[in-house]
């Protein structure tokens, strides 16, 4: 993904790492200005702002995840006991 990146490539910026900066969280529109580095860090300009950006390659991405086809999480049924075996008090 890093090396694809163009000059004016329009993109969201979507947090992928573990230190990824906060605007990231807001998942905004940006703007390319500069690709990639030898440090996997891209130039951006997000929207609505006048200075531009430093942001790792991995948090730049060019379509949002879709979060709606994502299973519903239910809550796990605890295992069933042995027969003759029942929990130990705790206190």
């Amino acid at each position: 993904m890093t090396a694809d990146l163009k000059r004016d490539e329009r993109v969201f910026l979507y947090p992928k790492t573990k230190t990824a900066p906060t605007i990231c969280y807001l998942q905004p529109q940006a703007t390319v200005l500069a690709k990639p580095d030898l440090a996997s860090h891209v130039q951006v300009l997000v929207d609505g702002e006048d200075a531009p950006r430093r942001i790792h390659a991995d948090n730049v991405v060019r379509t949002l995840p879709n979060h709606d086809s994502a299973k519903a999480q239910t809550p796990r049924r605890r295992p069933a006991l042995p027969d003759g075996m029942q929990e130990a008090q705790l206190w």
